[in-house]
């Protein structure tokens, strides 16, 4: 069964449901494939234990290091290089904690591992996003209906059109501005999402992602939880900390906002480059996988991985490894890069396309693909 129509198998009301899918030659082999990545999934979660908790709460502690010696930085420094260094500590605690952190644990990734709850007490969120919206619009509907578009809500994050089966519309010409905005403003953006404000402001009703319904209730209900979600990130941000600094509020609050603004970019910098551009597919609404093979392979077909160094793998949460992450999403990132080699391997045996090259060959594609599909209709062929 070739990728073009592994899509189209099955109409299982769960992605992952088994269901009459009509034979194919080649379906012998998809199996073996699976198999062979369930034998590396079992045999991977059979390690996990104390040496996943005692990495985890290395970066929580590492993390905190960081928060300490950059607001301390900007609050005594007196001259550029000091205010800087006090920056780049504070981007590298927001980075750890947003990626590495939040969405490694908000995955459930270590929840039944004993000392877990030890991880589950330390660590606290403190970024300006509706968590239990988030697990609902990430965990369930992008990990369930990856690049589905009408049922994965990143399908079409605010307005662009970076799919070939999101139908093109007249400001998309505009786009790399809009991804731009999108990644400048990435956690604000993104509690608009999962609330379901983006839709009820950019889409016509019967046309939304998450929002459950219009009605008043629920609208005032969405924007009551976006304001107390994002409220004590601001607060903290932009008026405690830089108050604190007596003097000092500017610079203060120019290095909170400046450390943020890193932050934003680097994670949607990450983000996109492993659910978009020209390798990447995706597909209409409706579309179901008949089992568990074919959800497979509907996952290597929508995700990519880019290559960096491990620093920087760290710094991303693991979303360089995405393919394996897509497959295993609650496998503690320190293992999604452990079987990356073999993982490849089992794909490559069975001749499954597995895509990974360079972030940097990643971006550039990205910006490729955003003004192809922005410029005029591209579809598959």
């Amino acid at each position: 069964m070739t990728m073009d129509n592994l899509a189209h198998v099955g109409h299982a009301a769960d992605p992952m449901a088994t269901a009459t899918v009509a034979r194919d030659p080649s379906d012998d082999a998809l199996m073996a494939w699976r198999r062979e990545l369930d034998e590396l999934h079992e045999r991977t979660r059979a390690k996990i234990g104390a040496e996943d908790i005692a990495y985890i709460e290395k970066v929580l502690t590492w993390s905190r290091r960081f928060e300490i010696a950059g607001r301390g930085l900007l609050h005594i420094s007196l001259d550029p290089l000091t205010w800087s260094a006090g920056v780049f500590a504070l981007w590298i605690h927001k980075q750890l904690e947003t990626t590495e952190l939040a969405h490694n644990i908000l995955h459930g990734t270590y929840d039944h591992v004993p000392g877990g709850e030890h991880v589950q007490r330390n660590f606290r969120s403190k970024l300006p996003v509706w968590v239990p919206g988030w697990k609902h619009a990430h965990n369930v509907l992008h990990h369930g209906f990856t690049n589905i578009v009408g049922k994965d809500p990143d399908a079409r994050f605010g307005s662009s059109r970076l799919l070939e089966n999101v139908p093109r519309r007249w400001f998309h010409r505009f786009q790399l501005a809009e991804v731009a905005f999108n990644w400048f403003n990435l956690m604000g953006n993104l509690n608009l999402h999962v609330c379901g404000l983006v839709d009820f402001y950019m889409r016509s009703a019967g046309d939304d992602d998450v929002l459950p319904d219009r009605t008043f209730a629920t609208i005032a209900r969405m924007h009551a939880r976006a304001v107390k979600a994002a409220a004590p990130y601001i607060a903290r941000e932009y008026i405690v900390y830089p108050a604190l600094a007596g003097p000092g509020f500017l610079k203060v609050l120019a290095g909170n906002w400046l450390s943020s603004v890193m932050r934003n970019v680097f994670s949607g910098a990450a983000i996109y480059s492993s659910h978009f551009g020209e390798e990447v597919s995706d597909y209409p609404e409706g579309t179901r996988a008949g089992d568990r093979a074919h959800w497979y392979a509907m996952q290597l077909a929508t995700t990519k991985n880019f290559d960096v160094p491990r620093a920087v793998s760290i710094l991303v949460g693991a979303l360089d490894r995405q393919v394996e992450h897509h497959f295993f999403p609650k496998l503690p990132p320190n293992r999604l890069r452990e079987i990356t080699g073999e993982f490849r391997a089992i794909c490559e045996k069975h001749g499954m396309a597995y895509h990974s090259a360079p972030w940097g060959t990643t971006l550039r594609g990205l910006v490729r693909r955003a003004l192809q599909l922005g410029s005029r209709e591209v579809h598959a062929p």
